[in-house]
């Protein structure tokens, strides 16, 4: 991966889900400074990122309402605290998380990307130095392609992606099985692939009901 440490790779929020267990759309969840949508991006801009693709899908009708610096249409520029925010739409998120990243990965159409981060809504946004760890381990070995976070031995987000895996993704139909992103890295080359173990635990919560949120909060709080 040839990502300088001074281009910060844009994130893409993967928030097309159906949010079934949580009730509610989960960036629309009360998180630590706002909503939960809100506290990812003040988070990684803290961490030094400039730019955020939020992918959103089922519930895009109240993310549009509830977020006034989101708004309509795909690949629509918007602002939030200094950060470029580009809507994106899964025009069919039945189709899953998979191509909600690939309507992401689109909506960075004309630019001179060279990897991305990916945060599914439902992951906290890291601390900035899991962010600079993980970016650090992608561009100190070349042909790294993959970068995981790892947490006491398990793989967790964002993951940083090379820019040039798309072309690959972009061929899979929405009714293959190997349409997972997890499936796609595993047919990587093991030497392309960095896991870097991190303090963060952060990296491995994955909140999908009142009950898991309010235990994320306690303790935070």
């Amino acid at each position: 991966m040839n990502t300088k440490s001074h281009d910060f790779p844009p994130l893409i929020v993967l928030a097309g889900g159906a949010s079934r267990r949580m009730g509610t759309p989960k960036g629309l969840m009360q998180g630590d400074e706002g909503l939960w949508l809100e506290d990812q991006m003040l988070k990684f801009k803290r961490a030094g990122g400039g730019c955020v693709v939020v992918v959103l899908g089922f519930h895009r009708g109240q993310y549009l309402e509830s977020l006034p610096w989101l708004q309509s249409g795909d690949f629509r520029k918007n602002a939030f605290q200094g950060l470029e925010i580009i809507a994106a739409i899964n025009s069919r998120p039945e189709d899953g998380p998979f191509f909600s990243l690939l309507a992401g990965f689109s909506a960075l159409h004309g630019r001179t990307v060279e990897a991305v981060w990916v945060l599914p809504v439902d992951v906290p946004c890291p601390a900035t130095e899991t962010f600079l760890q993980l970016l650090s381990a992608a561009t100190e070995k070349e042909g790294t392609l993959a970068c995981i976070p790892m947490y006491e031995g398990r793989g967790g987000h964002p993951v940083l992606l090379n820019a040039s895996l798309f072309s690959r993704f972009e061929t899979l139909a929405s009714d293959d099985p190997e349409a997972r992103l997890d499936t796609q890295i595993r047919k990587l080359p093991s030497t392309s692939v960095r896991r870097v173990e991190v303090i963060d635990p952060s990296v491995r919560v994955d909140i999908n009901t009142p009950e898991e949120l309010a235990r994320y909060l306690r303790k935070r709080g």
